[in-house]
């Protein structure tokens, strides 16, 4: 596949005020729901205050397979696995004395 060829997929974002820090800088995309599996490249161009016009930088920089960690929160079901077991009754102590010699109940003791 040639990143510099096809059409453009999903909205031109313009992201202004970024700040950049040693010539590195961190930004959220949202596209919207284009990630098909198709293999996607993205553009990216900067301005700097008082630049005319924008510089396309280069190459363009592929779409990794982390966005479509996405299509988890729209995908169909999958398969279930097998079924809880029932659940236990919690166990409660008798809060009177009853059925020992002690006078309390089995296991336990006086403090």
């Amino acid at each position: 596949m040639n990143p510099d060829a096809g059409a453009q997929v999903g909205p031109l974002l313009n992201q202004t005020g970024v700040l950049v820090t040693g010539g590195l800088f961190t930004v959220q995309l949202d596209f919207g729901d284009v990630f098909d599996g198709t293999a996607l490249w993205l553009k990216i161009a900067v301005q700097c205050a008082g630049d005319p016009s924008y510089t396309d930088l280069s190459p363009r920089q592929p779409l990794t397979a982390a966005p479509y960690a996405l299509y988890a929160l729209h995908a169909p079901p999958g398969p279930s696995g097998p079924p809880a077991p029932p659940a236990r009754p919690a166990l409660k102590a008798p809060l009177a004395p009853q059925g020992n010699r002690s006078g309390w109940p089995f296991g336990s003791h006086r403090t």
